[in-house]
């Protein structure tokens, strides 16, 4: 992995290491270079084309696609259209771990944290990104409203978006 793209920005902070970005095309095109980070991303698309390469593989999203870019992968973004709109939300797998070592944390968040499970980075089945940007939608509420205990919301709510990518990475 080369250092040298390692991405420099801080998303979120100690206290709450989580990030939201809804992005729209500004200018006659929009380019997010190759890059990685520690966080895992997850990329929902409102309105394409969004052109994506996570790890040597293209892929062009559509309204209503969800992408997952693993801890440490190299990937890159570009849009072309005015008409654009996407988001991501970025976070720390080990921001889902609990003090306790139990068997949730052994057999999913720990493997996960340590780069030991890789999901899918095109979700392929509009189901199961259907389910995750709807979980994507309460997470952007929570943190818009600012309602009481939103932090603890959005993290059971990020826990909702493993489970559904766990369940599906089991199916393949």
């Amino acid at each position: 992995m080369n250092p040298e793209l390692k991405e420099a920005a801080v998303h979120g902070s100690k206290e709450y290491p989580f990030a939201l970005y809804d992005l729209q095309r500004l200018g006659p095109s929009f380019h997010v270079s190759f890059h990685w980070h520690e966080e895992l991303e997850i990329v929902y698309v409102y309105e394409g084309p969004l052109y994506l390469t996570i790890e040597n593989q293209s892929y062009i999203g559509k309204k209503g696609d969800v992408f997952v870019v693993n801890s440490k992968e190299i990937h890159e973004m570009h849009v072309q259209d005015k008409n654009v709109r996407y988001g991501t939300l970025l976070f720390p797998p080990s921001s889902l771990l609990f003090q306790e070592n139990d068997e949730i944390t052994r057999k999913y968040i720990q493997p996960l944290c340590m780069g030991d499970v890789l999901f899918s980075h095109a979700i392929g089945n509009q189901e199961l990104a259907d389910k995750i940007f709807s979980v994507i939608s309460q997470i952007l509420s929570l943190n818009k409203q600012k309602v009481p205990a939103y932090r603890l919301g959005t993290k059971a709510l990020l826990l909702q978006i493993i489970f559904l990518l766990f369940n599906h990475h089991q199916e393949i």
